[in-house]
């Protein structure tokens, strides 16, 4: 696959939060308390592949002048995402925008097995749009989602047309 995989026939699955409440203090080196943090549990009722993708706003995005992008260089780093899936050891990657883990490669999920996804949104400025998704394509069905937050999946008004 690739960075454009075809997806006809997958499962899409979600976890959407929007307008965060930024209370979870960060723990990776990279931001620390200037970050919030949500640990994500992922698990699949089937064994699968898998493909995941983390999107948040581009920082590029906002006018310098609006004080959302005030000190916001095109090269900032604002979000950092950690994953455990089937033969990632544990990577880490800083980025922001979309990102496609494995470079829009499957993983090959075991049925019934626990893996993580970590994300940490910058939280230095509340001007910033507070957004951000963890989208999954399941070849044989949905992957589930589970926020060691408690948080629940927020949803778009129709989301079964994307």
């Amino acid at each position: 696959m690739s960075n454009n995989p075809v997806l006809d026939g997958w499962t899409r699955s979600y976890f959407l939060v929007l307008d965060d409440k930024l209370v979870n203090p960060g723990k990776n080196t990279y931001g620390g308390a200037a970050y919030t943090r949500h640990e994500f549990q992922i698990t699949s009722a089937v064994a699968q592949d898998a493909i995941f993708q983390v999107n948040v706003h581009d920082s590029r995005l906002y006018p310098r002048f609006t004080g959302c992008g005030q000190g916001v260089g095109v090269n900032t780093i604002r979000t950092v995402v950690e994953w455990n899936l089937p033969g990632s050891n544990a990577q880490t990657y800083y980025y922001e925008g979309e990102y496609n883990l494995n470079g829009g490669n499957s993983y090959k999920l075991v049925a019934n097995t626990t893996y993580k996804i970590n994300v940490e949104l910058w939280a230095g400025n509340t001007n910033v749009a507070r957004d951000f998704s963890i989208v999954a394509w399941g070849s044989a069905g949905p992957i589930t989602f589970t926020s060691q937050q408690g948080l629940q999946s927020d949803h778009w008004w129709n989301s079964e047309i994307f």
